[in-house]
């Protein structure tokens, strides 16, 4: 008997009442058996809820529809999470913008790769491009997906190591992919509801059960004026997440005066805090680059955006900017005072010469609480304000990982594994051109 799992499409609307006929109908006409299609409006100002409904109220269709509209305009970030914890059905979650086209396979097509690959967090597939006018174009989307390099997707590092290098656009469009939604449940609400909600899953999944791209053209994805990457500058008036309040006091942003850099900010302070949530949860093992890329990204982020004492204006000139690439990020974290979130806590195991290499050359992403050693004959050192201890007294100080300063490394995980219950995911071998 084939089984046919539970899977949601999801259309997001703003203000896309010239197209939102179109969308939906195509929604509508989808083939795949055991469908929810939710169509939500974010407070449009125009009359797009209102053909929605009507579309939906006079078409004959056999899918279970959920209608939504926002009583107020939150935003792509939060009604992507309102979406998901709200509406949000089965294994699988489809996103669609109300202004895209789905050809009518597209659902099964999808359900189809993932089954077959082993259900990944994040199933993509090709797109076509069209205008206002609905007419096919080769715009920069279409030239990416032609000659964007095709990683071996089962290498959870480089996947990882490839999209920080080269993070703006994102590999798979959004509106041509589809979520494991237990995926987005093991990571939890994200704490800053980034607008780049495509980028906030695709991260997630790279860190989780990987992705799978197949390359069939299967939506029609609109550029047009009021596209959310297309759209003129205009003020947005929000209420900064907390963790942002601080320093974060301009409310009233445009591309001119900051929206970008704020939006690039709160991607990669979520990225941050999923990948801090992926290692304490055991997900994945630490890869120290992917550490150091992440913390460099965000610390430059919060560079633009930070309110420093003496400096009156909200975002940086031009000469902060520089001064970023200047200074090492040990003082740049010092100088920021970067409190809303944190490093690593770590412990460094060898208090040998690659220790002291280490406290100097060690990424800020790490902030070393002790430094233990096997040797009896070297507890009690004093190494750069550190006394060395030994291992029995690990287990009194909190901590989230155990970096191996020695080049005796196999030797230590070992011994932290059998004598001290440390977790594997937990122990960091550093690279060479930080303890050599």
């Amino acid at each position: 008997m084939v089984v046919f799992p539970r899977v949601t499409m999801f259309l997001l609307c703003f203000k896309h009442e010239r197209y939102v006929n179109e969308s939906v109908s195509a929604a509508l006409r989808q083939d795949y058996p055991n469908l929810k299609i939710v169509i939500s409006d974010d407070a449009s100002p125009d009359d797009s809820y209102k053909k929605i409904k009507a579309l939906v109220s006079n078409k004959r269709h056999k899918h279970d529809v959920s209608l939504n509209r926002n009583e107020v305009n939150l935003g792509v970030g939060r009604h992507f999470v309102h979406v998901m914890e709200s509406f949000v059905e089965g294994e699988l979650a489809i996103a669609c913008g109300g202004d895209d086209v789905s050809y009518p396979n597209r659902v099964s097509r999808m359900v189809q790769e993932w089954l077959d690959n082993g259900r990944p967090s994040l199933v993509a597939h090709s797109l076509e491009e069209i205008d206002e006018k609905g007419t096919v174009f080769v715009g920069g989307r279409t030239l990416q997906y032609r000659y964007q390099d095709e990683l071996p997707l089962d290498s959870q590092s480089l996947c990882l190591q490839e999209y920080l290098k080269n993070q703006i656009p994102i590999r798979y469009v959004g509106a041509a992919i589809g979520y494991s939604t237990d995926t987005y449940f093991k990571f939890g609400r994200p704490e800053l509801f980034p607008d780049y909600e495509d980028h906030l899953m695709y991260f997630r999944s790279l860190l989780d059960n990987g992705i799978h791209y197949f390359p069939e053209v299967l939506v029609k994805y609109r550029r047009h004026r009021e596209s959310f990457t297309l759209s003129p500058v205009k003020p947005r008036v929000f209420i900064p997440p907390k963790i942002f309040a601080d320093f974060l006091v301009n409310k009233n942003l445009t591309e001119e005066t900051g929206l970008g850099d704020y939006r690039m900010h709160q991607l990669a302070t979520q990225q941050w805090l999923d990948y801090f949530h992926a290692v304490r949860e055991c997900f994945i093992s630490v890869d120290y680059q992917l550490v150091d890329d992440i913390w460099a990204s965000l610390l430059q982020r919060h560079k633009l955006l930070v309110h420093e004492k003496g400096l009156k204006g909200m975002f940086s000139s031009i000469l902060r900017s520089a001064m970023t690439f200047r200074l090492s990020k040990r003082h740049i974290t010092k100088k920021v005072g970067m409190n809303y979130v944190s490093p690593f806590k770590v412990i460094l195991y060898g208090a040998g010469g690659a220790c002291r290499n280490a406290l100097s050359r060690l990424s800020p992403g790490f902030d070393v609480k002790a430094i233990a050693d096997s040797n009896p004959d070297l507890h009690g050192d004093i190494i750069r304000g550190f006394t060395v201890i030994g291992p029995e007294e690990i287990k009194y100080i909190s901590y989230d990982l155990v970096l191996v300063s020695s080049m005796y490394y196999y030797e230590i995980k070992e011994f932290l594994m059998k004598e001290l219950g440390v977790h594997e995911s937990k122990i960091v071998r550093l690279p060479a051109f930080v303890i050599a």
